[in-house]
C-alpha cells in the first residue's frame, strides 16, 4: 500500500517544501486524541486535513498509560464523574468491536483487607453501580471469589486479614497500537498525517492563522496557514497560546505517572491493590501485559519541562513497597525483576476544590478566534474515551467549516485493518526505558 498522505518527516527525507502553504485544518499533536480528530474528520470527507507531530505518533503520553480499556471504577468515588464512567464503558464495548485484535476482556481482582481505604460492602457498592452504568455495555457481572481463586492467578498471595475478593472485568489493549491503528484509519480515509514536523509558534493574522514550522536538521523552516487549528498536544499546548489573543483559557496541572514493567510473575488476571506504604487511598495495578507483569501508576504533579519527565527513584520504590506488602516477593526480590520503567503526565484542568488524584478525567474544550479563524485547545481526557472527544471537537469544527456531515467513527467500515498499518509497531526496547539504563541516569 502507497502512503502519499503520510510524511516521515527529517532531515534525511521529505522537506518542509512540500507541504503546501495553505491549509484548512490543522490538528498539531500525534497523540491518540490529536489521531482521533483527524480520523473523525476526514472520515466525515473534510478535506485537506494536516496532523503535524514533533517526534512519532503515539510517542508521548498515548503510550505510557496503564493499557486499560475501561470505565475507571475508582472514579465512582466522585459522583461528578459518572457520566464519565458510563460514557466510557459504553466505549469499551464499542471499541472492542471496532478492534477486537488490539482490545480484549481482562478479569480483575480486587482483593480487600481489614483497615484498608474502602470496606468490602464500599467496594461492593461500587461494583454493583459499575455493572449497572454499563447496562447492556457490560461484559459480565462482578462476583465473589475465593481465596484460593486468588492465589490461583498469583501463587503465596498475601490473605492475612483479607475479608473479601471480588472479580469484575474490563478490557486491555497496547496503547501504542491503538494509536496507530486509529493512524491508519485516518490516512485512509485521506487525511496528511506528518511526523517530526514542530509547530514553534502561532500568530493570529485576523481571518486565518499562522504556524511556524520547523524540522530538526533543517535550517529553513516554513510558515503556512489555516482558519481552522486544533491543538491536541497535552503539556505543550501552552507553549503555543501566547499573545494577548491567545492566553489559555484554563489552569492546568500535569499529573505525572509512573509504571514499571517486571518480567512474568504468572499473573492470569489483573489486581487492583489498595495502597498501604502508605494508606493514601491510592489504588495500585498489577496486570498481565504481553508476556510482562506491568505494575502502576503514581500520581505526583510535575512543573518542570514535559520533555524532560523522567521516572525517579521514589515513585518506584513506591510501586516495589506496595506491591511488595501483597506478595511474597521482598521489594530486592522484585526490583531484580524489572525489565523497563516508563511516566507519562496526565495534562488535566486544575480544580481548587479537588486534590491531585481527586482531579477529573473528563475532558474540557476550549475555544479562540472568530468566525473566520478558530483554534480549539484540549485539556483532560482518557484514553478509553478518546474516540467521543474527537467526536466533539469534529462537530465544532465542521460547524465552523460549514462541513455539515455527522460522525461515523463509530462504524467499523471506516477503521483501518492490522493489514493496513502506517508504521511498524516499534519492540518494547524502543519504548521504554530500560531499568539498567535508569539506574546508571541515578547514579
Amino acid at each position: 500500500m502507497s502512503y502519499v498522505n503520510y510524511h516521515q518527516l527529517n532531515s534525511n527525507t521529505t522537506h518542509l517544501t512540500q507541504l503546501p502553504e495553505q491549509m484548512r485544518c490543522v490538528v498539531i499533536g500525534g497523540g491518540i486524541h490529536g489521531l482521533g480528530i483527524a480520523h473523525d474528520l476526514s472520515s466525515r470527507g473534510v478535506d485537506d486535513v494536516w496532523l503535524l507531530e514533533k517526534n512519532t505518533f503515539g510517542s508521548g503520553t498515548s503510550s505510557w498509560s496503564t493499557k486499560l480499556i475501561h470505565g475507571g471504577l475508582r472514579y465512582l468515588e466522585n459522583i461528578a464523574d459518572w457520566r464519565l464512567v458510563r460514557s466510557s464503558l459504553a466505549e469499551r464495548r464499542l471499541l472492542m468491536k471496532l478492534a477486537p485484535d488490539l482490545i480484549y476482556p481482562l478479569p480483575l481482582l480486587y482483593p480487600v483487607y481489614a483497615g484498608g481505604s474502602r470496606p468490602a460492602y464500599q467496594v461492593k457498592a461500587g461494583l454493583w453501580l459499575y455493572d449497572r452504568l454499563a447496562q447492556s455495555a457490560g461484559l459480565r457481572h462482578h462476583e465473589v471469589v475465593s481465596a484460593a481463586e486468588l492465589t490461583a492467578n498469583i501463587a503465596d498471595f498475601r490473605l492475612t486479614n483479607m475479608t473479601r475478593c471480588f472479580q469484575f472485568w474490563d478490557a486491555m489493549t497496547d496503547d501504542l497500537a491503538l494509536s496507530l491503528r486509529v493512524a491508519a484509519s485516518a490516512h485512509t480515509q485521506g487525511a496528511h498525517l506528518c511526523e517530526g514536523i514542530k509547530v514553534e509558534h502561532i500568530e493570529s493574522l485576523g481571518g486565518r492563522y499562522q504556524l511556524n514550522l520547523s524540522v530538526a536538521g533543517q535550517s529553513e523552516g516554513l510558515k503556512v496557514e489555516s482558519a481552522a487549528v486544533v491543538l491536541a498536544t497535552g503539556p505543550w499546548a501552552h507553549e503555543l497560546l501566547t499573545g494577548e489573543e491567545l492566553i489559555p483559557k484554563y489552569q492546568a496541572v500535569n499529573n505525572k505517572g509512573v509504571h514499571l514493567v517486571l518480567e512474568d510473575l504468572g499473573l492470569t488476571k489483573g489486581l487492583l491493590l489498595e495502597a498501604r506504604r502508605p494508606v493514601d487511598g491510592r489504588i495500585i495495578f498489577a496486570l498481565p501485559w504481553q508476556g510482562y507483569t506491568l505494575i502502576g501508576t503514581t500520581e505526583k504533579e510535575y512543573s518542570s519541562s514535559p520533555d524532560q519527565q523522567r521516572p525517579e527513584a521514589d515513585e518506584l520504590d513506591y510501586l516495589l513497597a506496595n506491591f511488595a506488602y501483597y506478595s511474597s516477593m521482598s521489594v530486592a526480590e522484585l526490583e531484580a525483576k524489572i525489565k523497563y520503567v516508563f511516566s507519562g503526565l496526565r495534562w488535566l484542568v486544575q480544580e481548587p476544590a479537588r486534590g491531585l488524584s481527586k482531579l477529573s478525567r473528563e475532558y474540557q474544550v476550549s475555544t479562540h478566534g472568530s468566525q473566520l479563524a478558530k483554534i480549539w485547545t484540549l485539556y483532560g481526557g482518557k484514553l478509553t474515551g478518546y474516540r467521543l472527544l474527537a467526536k466533539e471537537v469534529a462537530d465544532q469544527v465542521c460547524h465552523h467549516l460549514s462541513h455539515d456531515h455527522s460522525s461515523v467513527t463509530h462504524q467499523r467500515k471506516y477503521w483501518a485493518s492490522h493489514h493496513d498499518a502506517v508504521k511498524p509497531l516499534p519492540e518494547l526496547p524502543h519504548r521504554f526505558m530500560a531499568y539498567e539504563l535508569f539506574k546508571q541516569h541515578m547514579l
